[in-house]
């Protein structure tokens, strides 16, 4: 009988795997649920278990959290690069013996791109991925056993199918009798020609065949593991991009620039032929910026967010991991780098500090676009970080990382960074169906939802995901790695540059 095996990592996703498994034995049966630590016997040898195990499986579940890919040992090396541990071998045996595998992307959790991972766990890249999250766990799981159903229910046909045909093809035992009977004489008779009838030039025929096997010989294998990927290098700076509004000033609070970004009206939500636009995008309507304003010309860096905190007794940095247990990139190290894993309220009272606010979400757009109705405002791989270039190695695992500011091609404002690199909070509440009724004139945004908008993209985004209408909310008490902000000002406190 075909099973579903359950693979996660005891340290970040072990009561989420337990509470799948709960619902998946209630519906399917305990017999048919592997959990592996829980349904080993003592005793048994753990990788023999795993191998019997997944020969009977139909399906495996890889549960993926947001720290699938960075999850380290003891001894701080990343477990997925040690093709002893048990969730790479579990993942890897699937996938050699044809055993259908399935990610679940745990809250919000990116799905892992082939140069992230190590060679035999690369064609986990290209498997269609289900999104769980505790929020919608209930239904989302109900979804998933329709799914499993299908695939369980097929799989135990072709294993039926399979029996009745040995069972109709074996021989009647009289019959099998006689045949063996024939097959002996048959080996007799042809062992008898072949002595009368054996060839005098064998040895001229050997010499051919080793004289072909020589000119047939392979050239050198190429080298097998993994291959470094070679993004493209950062495209210089061109000062001609900044366009005519290029007037920049220095915050003196921060210490950070600031760019003019002057008013008019834009096309807001989905771009014109944008295949990828989700529905709380729509209906795209045109709204006016009555008055110009101050934006950051990069995200806030950690450099400034410890000016910050150093100037007040009461304040401190953020933690270094996040809701999802996953560590920030060079823990508050590198001052170059986007300020992240800030809360909403966090990110707000530093603008406050520095004389400034969030921008609303209509400024955050109009900004991004500068002028520009297309999904971007310019080629992708010149403007953006994103999952396909953002990638670092570390210990023979790639990890996608944030950047410093400032390394892409910025719009035609001068911003740069506004899609990719760090998610960015803006200052208004979400709301999925705002665009149908909310106002076209310097919109505020809804009512308390209870939930923050965030924009950009970043650089653990898919490129389809990266575009200037791209929207989403998240609770404003979340923090999260790879979210950042940046700051806007109606009369700043600024010189002149």
């Amino acid at each position: 009988m075909s099973c579903i095996f359950i693979s996660y990592r005891r340290e970040t996703t072990a009561a989420f795997a337990g509470r799948l498994s709960d619902r998946l034995s209630t519906h399917f049966g305990k017999e048919r649920t592997f959990l592996d630590f829980d349904t080993i016997d003592p005793g048994d040898d753990f990788v023999n278990a795993i191998e019997k195990k997944l020969a009977d499986a139909a399906v495996l579940l890889v549960l993926i959290g947001c720290d699938w890919l960075t999850c380290k040992d003891n001894q701080g090396h990343i477990r997925l690069a040690d093709p002893a541990d048990f969730v790479r071998l579990e993942v890897a045996t699937a996938l050699r013996h044809g055993v259908r595998v399935i990610p679940l992307l745990i809250d919000y959790a990116p799905m892992p791109a082939a140069e992230q991972l190590p060679e035999d766990l690369a064609p986990l890249a290209r498997r269609q991925a289900i999104g769980i999250s505790n929020a919608g766990f209930r239904q989302e799981v109900t979804n998933l056993i329709a799914v499993l159903e299908k695939f369980l229910t097929t799989s135990d046909e072709e294993q039926g199918e399979k029996s009745r045909r040995a069972k109709s093809d074996a021989p009647p035992r009289n019959l099998l009798h006689q045949r063996q009977v024939w097959v002996v004489a048959a080996f007799i008779f042809a062992v008898a020609l072949a002595v009368l009838v054996w060839p005098r030039d064998t040895q001229k025929r050997a010499s051919t065949a080793e004289k072909a096997e020589k000119e047939a010989k392979p050239a050198d294998e190429p080298k097998q593991g993994l291959q470094e990927p070679r993004p493209s290098a950062p495209a210089a700076l061109d000062s001609r991009t900044a366009g005519p509004h290029s007037r920049t000033r220095t915050n003196t609070n921060d210490g950070l620039t600031y760019q003019w970004i002057p008013a008019g009206s834009f096309s807001m939500g989905c771009s014109k032929g944008d295949q990828a636009c989700d529905k709380q995008e729509s209906p795209p309507r045109r709204v006016s910026i009555s008055t110009g304003f101050w934006l950051g010309k990069t995200e806030v860096t950690v450099g400034a967010y410890k000016k910050y905190v150093r100037a007040s007794t009461d304040r401190t940095m953020p933690p270094t991991t996040d809701y999802f247990h996953h560590s920030v990139q060079e823990p508050w190290t590198n001052e170059g780098l986007p300020m992240t894993n800030v809360t909403w309220e966090e990110a707000s009272d530093f603008c406050k500090w520095a004389g400034g606010r969030l921008p609303t979400e209509a400024q955050w757009e109009y900004a991004a676009r500068g002028g520009n109705e297309s999904l971007r405002y310019g080629s992708l791989s010149d403007i953006a970080w994103h999952s396909d270039n953002s990638a670092v190695r570390e210990i023979g695992v790639y990890i996608r990382a944030i950047h410093e500011p400032a390394q892409k091609l910025p719009n035609s404002f001068g911003l740069s960074d506004m899609l990719g690199n760090a998610m960015e909070w803006v200052g208004d509440w979400y709301d999925p169906g705002y665009y149908s009724y909310g106002p076209t004139t310097d919109p505020p945004g809804p009512a308390s939802t209870g939930l923050r908008v965030f924009r950009g993209a970043c650089s653990d985004n898919k490129p389809a995901d990266v575009r200037v209408s791209y929207r989403h909310g998240l609770d404003p008490q979340r923090r999260i790695y790879i979210f950042g902000f940046r700051c806007v000002w109606d009369t700043p406190n600024l010189t002149s540059q």
